[in-house]
């Protein structure tokens, strides 16, 4: 499920919250709770809007594209916290291609 247009945003797997935002007044969030393959790079700063739900989308749509993990390459949450931060995409992208009809 993904709710848009509310004050708590969330994105759904099974029944696994993936990524949340709780947005106040100022438009910036004030938690953080989440699965770091879907967690943006914002997150880690603390310093993040409800856009953040937007990466964690992309990161569940690379997971059906690819039918694998994201950061799946990684054998720990930290090392996968560091790629993100350092802006390392996940090796499932090079699975990904663009076609133009």
């Amino acid at each position: 499920m993904f709710v848009a247009s509310c004050k708590w945003l969330k994105i759904m797997k099974g029944s696994d919250a993936i990524g949340l935002a709780i947005v106040g007044k100022n438009h910036s969030a004030h938690s953080v709770l989440g699965t770091p393959e879907f967690m943006a790079p914002e997150l880690y700063d603390e310093n993040y809007t409800e856009m953040i739900d937007m990466y964690s989308f992309g990161m569940c749509l690379l997971e059906m594209v690819t039918l694998e993990l994201s950061y799946s390459e990684c054998d720990n949450v930290v090392k996968i916290c560091k790629k993100v931060t350092s802006g390392v995409r996940p090796q499932t992208m090079n699975k990904v291609t663009l076609e133009l009809f």
